[in-house]
């Protein structure tokens, strides 16, 4: 069976993720995380995109990117990379990663606020540390202490969203929004947390009677969580009909 092709994000911007295969560690050490952020940066400087945020957990790769024009090649390169240096240090043989990189567009100023969240709490969530901005092998310590060091992270996300750094920090120790990356196809949504992740967004759209904001709102929705139409429907008091032009009118 073909491979579907990947949605197309109109604003550039990328959730990616590498994970190991059969759920199997890529990194069993911190030289192994040294040497997979040496080849993030050397990446940066080769190819055609431009990395927000990373996490390095033990057994899969949180990537936020824009792409400048070759996403596919850089991912390629990452993986294809990392993977050999990985079998030479451990004498194995065959594939590292799980078929291919999971990605999923993101579309919207909120899409993206809230996955500045999900990507730095996952070693929180895991039981590695208590605190995002303590970890030491994602984008979170460089936004919290180094911001102008580095020199291969773009960090103009911060800028966009925050003011200070403890302000960063509030936003994610009060985050309780539940999130679930669109390739989790196996993990339905209940009514009842589609309608906790309404709420936190309507925070985020407070001008709800704008016709223009009713849509974005459909849309963000549709595309962080991969509902169906008729469910968002239901939990938004909206017709199936309605959220399904709307959302079609978007990829157009």
């Amino acid at each position: 069976m073909p491979r579907k092709n990947r949605i197309v994000s109109s604003t550039g911007l990328y959730h990616n993720m590498l994970k190991g295969i059969d759920n199997r560690n890529i990194f069993m050490d911190d030289y192994d995380r040294s040497k997979f952020l040496e080849i993030l940066k050397e990446t940066v400087e080769k190819e055609s995109c431009s990395i927000m945020l990373y996490c390095l957990m033990n057994n899969h790769v949180h990537l936020l990117l824009e792409d400048l024009g070759n996403m596919s090649v850089s991912m390629k390169r990452i993986g294809e990379t990392y993977a050999k240096y990985h079998n030479k240090k451990y004498q194995r043989v065959g594939h590292l990663f799980q078929s291919r990189y999971k990605s999923e567009p993101v579309e919207t100023e909120n899409h993206l606020r809230v996955l500045f969240t999900y990507i730095h709490n996952n070693p929180v969530k895991a039981g590695l540390i208590k605190e995002p901005h303590k970890y030491e092998w994602s984008s979170c310590k460089t936004y919290y202490k180094n911001i102008r060091k580095n020199n291969w992270l773009n960090t103009s996300i911060y800028h966009t969203f925050f003011l200070t750094r403890e302000e960063m920090l509030g936003v994610m120790f009060e985050c309780k929004i539940i999130y679930k990356p669109s390739w989790n196809i196996n993990n339905r949504w209940t009514d009842d947390e589609l309608n906790m992740i309404l709420k936190h967004e309507l925070e985020s759209f407070p001008v709800i009677t704008n016709k223009k904001r009713n849509n974005e709102l459909i849309i963000d929705m549709r595309n962080k969580t991969g509902a169906s139409y008729k469910q968002l429907g239901r939990v938004m008091g909206i017709s199936t009909g309605i959220v399904e032009r709307i959302c079609r009118d978007r990829t157009k």
